[in-house]
C-alpha cells in the first residue's frame, strides 16, 4: 500500500474528530482532503508525461543496447576469424621471426614495384591521351 502525506493540522483534525467525536471539524477535515485529492490527481497527470518520456528513453537505451551488442558480436567473429587466418603467420613468426621477416620484406618490395609500374602505365596512357588531343587539335587547326 502506498503511503500519502497530509498537512499537520488535517492531521489533528481527523484525530480529534475520530477519537473526540468532535463534529466541529467536518467541514476544515473535507476541504483538506480534497485538497489533498486534487494535488494527488494533478501529480497522477503530470507523472504520466515523466512516465511515458521514461518509458521511450528505455526503449531507446535497450535498442542502442542490442545493436552495441549485436555490433560487438560481428566484432567477436571477425576477430576470430581473422585471427584463424593469420595463425599459420604467427606461428611461422614464433619460430622462424627472421625467415618471416625477409619474406616480408621481399613481399614488400614486389608491392613498391607493381605500384611504380602501374603509375607508369598511368603516365604513359595520359600522354596519349594528350598526343591524341594534341594531333586532333592540329587537324583542326589545318583544315581551317
Amino acid at each position: 500500500m502506498k503511503n500519502v502525506q497530509i498537512p499537520y493540522e488535517l492531521f489533528v483534525d481527523l484525530v480529534l474528530y475520530h477519537l473526540n467525536s468532535e463534529d466541529d471539524f467536518d467541514e476544515e477535515i473535507r476541504q483538506g482532503l480534497e485538497q489533498k485529492l486534487t494535488a494527488l490527481a494533478k501529480e497522477g497527470v503530470t507523472s504520466r508525461g515523466e512516465i511515458r518520456k521514461l518509458q521511450d528513453n528505455v526503449q531507446y537505451y535497450r535498442e542502442r543496447y542490442y545493436d552495441s551488442a549485436t555490433a560487438l558480436e560481428t566484432m567477436k567473429n571477425r576477430y576470430n576469424e581473422l585471427k584463424e587466418k593469420c595463425k599459420p603467420y604467427l606461428e611461422a613468426m614464433e619460430h622462424f621471426p627472421e625467415l618471416v621477416r625477409s619474406f616480408i620484406d621481399k613481399v614488400r618490395e614486389l608491392f613498391i614495384v607493381k605500384e611504380a609500374q602501374k603509375q607508369a602505365e598511368k603516365e604513359a596512357k595520359e600522354k596519349a591521351r594528350q598526343e591524341r588531343i594534341k594531333t586532333r587539335r592540329n587537324k583542326r587547326g589545318m583544315e581551317r
